[in-house]
């Protein structure tokens, strides 16, 4: 998002934070979804397919 952690730390404890956040522990978590809405991200359908191509790619088993 562009501010370190710091700042994004003390946004969320005076809730002024631009996306909702959940404790979990000493960390805080801010869900996927919120974070592609804020980005202008469309939610896309995934397919298990797709998964398996991209990860057989990064595995270097795709030569070109």
């Amino acid at each position: 998002m562009g501010i370190p952690e710091s700042a994004a730390h003390r946004a969320i404890r005076e809730g002024t934070f631009d996306l909702p956040t959940a404790r979990a522990g000493r960390s805080y978590k801010v869900s996927v979804d919120a974070i592609m809405r804020l980005l202008d991200i469309q939610d896309g359908i995934v397919h298990v397919d797709d998964v398996e191509n991209g990860a057989r790619h990064a595995g270097g088993a795709w030569r070109c």
